[in-house]
């Protein structure tokens, strides 16, 4: 293992231990919490990472830049921050823990920075400590609303952040592990950004179209949210926008049987909450 790599497997770990301890107290309960804290995390880092490119991070896992940037934001985005914000609302820790929790992380991203294997661009520290203790407050009123069951928006949100970050991560490592595709519009010259800039925004379309295929198509004719994912593939495939490598277009049914079922999953949690 590179010692670069070695700072974010042992924060890996320790988030894995703590959801682990998390579930064993509070079962589904952390899955539909996690998906209300990944989802925004990751509207969050299309906006700062992939578009602004105002930090980067340096996990030395993946050979392309491009690549070894988006596993370290997933590891942030995915693991870290959300893993921590569940844990702090499910325990019901005081606004100080959450204060505290977002000061950690930025003592992490100063050691991340000394290390090298983080770099802040136009990104500032005090963006960390300020931003992460409000996405803990925010995250913590959107428990709230959703046990409340009193505004649908709450649900709804949460099945299209289920759909979202399952496509966002089939996509990411598909393409990062098997060089499977690309999407490429022409929005940026490299390939590599222009591919991030254009997958999370067929992802949140591919997770409208699963979000009302959940909500409301009945039984047999769920059939056609799937026809109609991949004949959205068929048509990417033919303007030219989806670049197909090792793979061809029919890898993407069994992606989208899956996260359809995830989806089908979440609604029952969300029915059961």
């Amino acid at each position: 293992m590179k010692k670069q790599t070695k700072p974010f497997v042992i924060l890996g770990v320790l988030h894995l231990i703590l959801l682990v301890f998390t579930f064993m107290r509070k079962k589904q309960k952390v899955v539909l919490l996690l998906w209300s804290a990944i989802g925004p995390a990751y509207l969050f880092e299309y906006f700062v990472l992939n578009m602004f490119k105002m930090y980067q991070y340096k996990p030395k896992v993946f050979k392309n830049k491009w690549f070894d940037n988006v596993f370290g934001a997933f590891l942030s985005q995915c693991l870290f921050v959300p893993i921590k914000a569940t844990a702090l609302i499910l325990f019901r820790l005081s606004w100080q823990w959450k204060l505290g929790a977002a000061v950690l992380f930025s003592l992490i991203e100063r050691f991340f920075i000394f290390k090298g294997i983080y770099k802040n661009d136009t990104w500032r520290t005090y963006y960390t400590v300020t931003l992460m203790f409000l996405y803990f407050l925010i995250i913590t009123k959107w428990w709230e609303g959703l046990k409340a069951k009193k505004n649908a928006f709450f649900p709804i949100t949460t099945l299209f952040f289920a759909y979202l970050i399952n496509y966002t991560n089939a996509f990411f490592f598909i393409t990062a592990v098997f060089k499977g595709f690309l999407f490429q519009a022409g929005f940026v010259k490299n390939k590599y950004q222009d591919h991030f800039l254009v997958a999370p925004l067929y992802a949140i379309y591919l997770s409208i179209l699963g979000t009302i295929n959940s909500l409301l198509l009945p039984g047999k004719f769920k059939i056609i949210g799937l026809l109609l994912m991949h004949g959205s593939d068929h048509l990417l495939v033919k303007c030219g926008i989806l670049k197909l490598k090792r793979l061809n277009i029919f890898t993407f049914i069994p992606i989208h049987i899956g996260v359809l079922f995830i989806g089908q999953y979440t609604k029952s949690l969300l029915k059961k909450l």
